[in-house]
C-alpha cells in the first residue's frame, strides 16, 4: 500500500496569536503585518553580529527598518520611537539571547526613550519565545517594582501564558488575583491563555476550573476558546467529545475555526469512525468553510487504504467542487484511487476519473494516458 502524507493540523499557537495576541508585534516596515520567515532570517544576522552596547541594539534590526521606510526628514524622531526597540528585545527572544533582550531593555532611557510598560511586555514575550519560563518568572515578579511600570493587561496575559505552559498552576491563579486587586478585568485572550496552557501542560483538571472562571467574570466563550478545546480532545484522542463541542457551538451560533473539522477528521480517522469524518468533511465543503491547510488527498488515501473507494471518490468529486483548480491532487494518492476502482471492478468509474484528473491537471497526461491504455476493456 503506498503510503499516505499524514494531515498536519495549523499550529494552534499560531492561530491563537492571530485572533488572541494583543502583542507588539515585530513589523515589516511597509505594513502593520508580521516579518515573514525571510525577512526575520534575514534581520538575525545583523543582530547576531551585535554586542551589548545598546546603540547597536537600537540600531541593529527595527530600527535600521524603520530608517529605510522613513522619509530622510523623519529618521531622527523614528529611531527614537519605543516600538523600534520593542522589535529589536523581541528578535533577541527569537534568537533565544533571552540575556541580549533584557540588556536592551534596561538601557532604553539611555537611548533617550521614556521606557513604559509596551517595553516591559516586549521582554516578556521574548523570554516565552526563549522558552525560558524561569525569566519570565523573574520578569513578571521584580521589574515592574525596580523600574516603576504598572502591569497592564497584556502583562498579566503573557505572565498567565508563560506560567500555564510551564505547568506552574499556582502561579497562574495568583496572577488572576494580582489583576483583581489592580482593578484589571480579566479578557477572552486571558482564559485563552490558561485554557491552552493548561492543556500543553497536561494539567488537564485545571480546565473545568477555567471554565467556571469565565462564568464568573462574565466572560463569554468564543470560537477561541472551544477551538483550543476541540483541537486539544483531538490530540488526546477524545474526538467524540471534541464533536459535542462543535455541536454547541453551532448551536449557539458561533462560526467554528474550519481548522477545528481539520482536526475533528482526523481524530475521526485515527479511531477508525470513517463515517462520521465523512460526515464532518461534507459538513466543511457543503458550509462553505475551507481550511487552508487541508490535504483533500490525505483523506481520499486513507479511505483507499482501508478499501472504501466509493467513499474516496466521493470526497474527490466534493473537494474539486468546493476548492476548484486551488487544489492540486498528488498524482500517487489519485493513482491508489484508480487502481482500487478498478480491483472491485469499477473500471468506468477509474476511466472516468483520470479524464477529469487530465483535464483540470494536465502535468501528467502522459503518465494518465499510459495507465488509462492499460485499463481493462
Amino acid at each position: 500500500m503506498l503510503p499516505f502524507a499524514r494531515l498536519r493540523p495549523i499550529s494552534l499557537n499560531l492561530l491563537l496569536r492571530r485572533r488572541f495576541s494583543s502583542s507588539s508585534s515585530i513589523l515589516s516596515p511597509d505594513s502593520n503585518a508580521p516579518l515573514s520567515s525571510k525577512e526575520k532570517t534575514g534581520a538575525a544576522r545583523p543582530l547576531r553580529k551585535t554586542e551589548r552596547n545598546p546603540e547597536h541594539v537600537a540600531s541593529s534590526v527595527a530600527i535600521s527598518k524603520l530608517r529605510r521606510s522613513s522619509p530622510s526628514g523623519e529618521r531622527r524622531t523614528v529611531t527614537r520611537d519605543e516600538s523600534a526597540i520593542c522589535g529589536a528585545i523581541q528578535y533577541y527572544g527569537w534568537l533565544g539571547k533571552i540575556d541580549e533582550a533584557i540588556n536592551a531593555f534596561k538601557h532604553v532611557e539611555e537611548l533617550g526613550i521614556r521606557r513604559t510598560v509596551k517595553s516591559l511586555n516586549a521582554l516578556l514575550h521574548a523570554s516565552i519565545e526563549a522558552e525560558d519560563y524561569e525569566e519570565t518568572k523573574r520578569i513578571y515578579m521584580e521589574f515592574p517594582r525596580i523600574y516603576s511600570l504598572e502591569p497592564d493587561l497584556e502583562t498579566f496575559n503573557t505572565a498567565i501564558e508563560a506560567f500555564c505552559k510551564s505547568g506552574s498552576t499556582s502561579l497562574a491563579y495568583s496572577a488572576l488575583a494580582e489583576m483583581d486587586r489592580k482593578g484589571v478585568k480579566p479578557a477572552e485572550t486571558t482564559f485563552g491563555n490558561m485554557l491552552d496552557g493548561f492543556y500543553e501542560a497536561e494539567k488537564y483538571e485545571e480546565v473545568g476550573k477555567v471554565l467556571n472562571l469565565t462564568q464568573k467574570y462574565g466572560v463569554s466563550l468564543n470560537f477561541c476558546h472551544y477551538f483550543i478545546r476541540i483541537t486539544r480532545l483531538c490530540e488526546l484522542r477524545k474526538p467524540g467529545e471534541a464533536e459535542k463541542l462543535l455541536d454547541e457551538m453551532l448551536a449557539r451560533g458561533i462560526t467554528p475555526f474550519p481548522e477545528a473539522y481539520v482536526f475533528l477528521i482526523h481524530g475521526f480517522c485515527d479511531e477508525g469512525r470513517y463515517d462520521v469524518a465523512k460526515k464532518l468533511f461534507k459538513s466543511m465543503v457543503n458550509g462553505s468553510r475551507r481550511p487552508y491547510n487541508f490535504r483533500y488527498d490525505y483523506f481520499i488515501q486513507r479511505l483507499c487504504e482501508r478499501g472504501d473507494f466509493d467513499g474516496a471518490l466521493q470526497i474527490f468529486k466534493d473537494s474539486v467542487d468546493s476548492v476548484g483548480e486551488d487544489w492540486d491532487p498528488t498524482f500517487l494518492v489519485m493513482k491508489s484511487l484508480v487502481d482500487g476502482l478498478v480491483s472491485v471492478n469499477k473500471v468506468d468509474e477509474a476511466r472516468e476519473l483520470i479524464t477529469q484528473v487530465k483535464e483540470r491537471w494536465p502535468g501528467k497526461t502522459d503518465s494518465w494516458d499510459e495507465i488509462k491504455a492499460g485499463l481493462p476493456q
